[in-house]
């Protein structure tokens, strides 16, 4: 984790990642509900976001 006074600093690369990720993804989101139906691709999408906020969670905790 960045140091207090950098966090605002450290969370802007962060946010501008997420923003460009969800541009690049929309694409293939749509053509997966379409190809998959809304509630599969659903299950997917927070099941891999919860997998991935654990990970970094861990790897926070221990460091």
């Amino acid at each position: 984790m960045a140091p207090r006074q950098q966090r605002g600093i450290a969370a802007l690369p962060g946010a501008t990642t997420a923003v460009a990720a969800a541009y690049l993804t929309f694409n293939a989101r749509m053509r997966a509900i379409e190809r998959y139906g809304q509630t599969s691709t659903g299950v997917v999408e927070d099941a891999t976001s919860v997998g991935a906020a654990t990970l970094i969670v861990r790897d926070a905790a221990k460091r």
